[in-house]
């Protein structure tokens, strides 16, 4: 799965760190694993981990956290819920971003996240407190 998403700003983690629990309940979750191109008109990307819920490691060094079972790219615009800053990371796109997930392998533009272990522990982690 892959997509180029206009130039923008847009924050790289589990999206459900980034929308209130009644945004995420009520709109974006249906949109995601209902597989829309967009939230809101807004282009997005977001695909499955390969293992659940857990912390994977970036390229760049970065934790990720996810409690949904997905990471993504979502557009600030689309933020509800400001992030804490563990939860993801937020980049500037002029030239848009490259987003694809292969065999739970997520590149965004040059970041590299591996979703086939996870890192820091126990996979089934309760991660929930930050959401």
């Amino acid at each position: 799965m892959s997509t180029n998403l206009p130039p923008g700003r847009y924050f790289i983690g589990d999206p459900c760190y980034v929308f209130s629990r009644s945004d995420w309940d009520n709109f974006a979750c249906d949109a995601i694993l209902d597989g829309r191109e967009t939230i809101q008109d807004l282009p997005y990307f977001a695909a499955h981990t390969l293992n659940g819920d857990g912390l994977y490691k970036g390229s760049n060094g970065f934790e990720f956290g996810v409690d949904a079972g997905l990471l993504g790219a979502i557009p600030v615009a689309l933020i509800t819920k400001t992030p804490d800053p563990g939860d993801g990371i937020i980049v500037d796109c002029p030239g848009g971003l490259d987003c694809e997930e292969n065999d739970g392998i997520f590149t965004f533009g040059g970041l590299v996240i591996d979703t086939r272990k996870s890192e820091g522990g126990d996979e089934d982690a309760d991660l929930d407190s930050r959401f």
